[in-house]
């Protein structure tokens, strides 16, 4: 017999800061947007600059991907959960 009800989990870490959930909103989305940019930019002149095409600065660049896909994969759902009214996530989506 299969169950249908909907199971959630609460987030428990957020905490309700009235107000300031959109000055907060905006410092991290400022925060993810310079992150993107930074990294960014730093695989785009150790790409086109031949003179740093080294392992020191391959590997950098190779970090500054690896940065990308960490904060692409956190921010989008942290600034989400910034704005909502219920820190609720369903199973599936967990």
């Amino acid at each position: 017999m299969e169950n249908d009800t909907m199971f959630h989990f609460n987030f428990t870490m957020y905490v309700n800061i009235g107000s300031y959930r959109y000055p907060a909103f905006v410092v991290c989305f400022l925060v993810f947007a310079i992150i993107v940019s930074a990294n960014v930019l730093i695989i785009l002149v150790i790409s086109l600059e031949r003179t740093l095409h080294e392992p020191m600065y391959m590997f950098i660049a190779f970090l500054s991907v690896n940065s990308l896909f960490g904060c692409t994969g956190f921010f989008p759902r942290f600034l989400i959960d910034l704005q909502s009214d219920t820190h609720l996530i369903s199973r599936p989506a967990c």
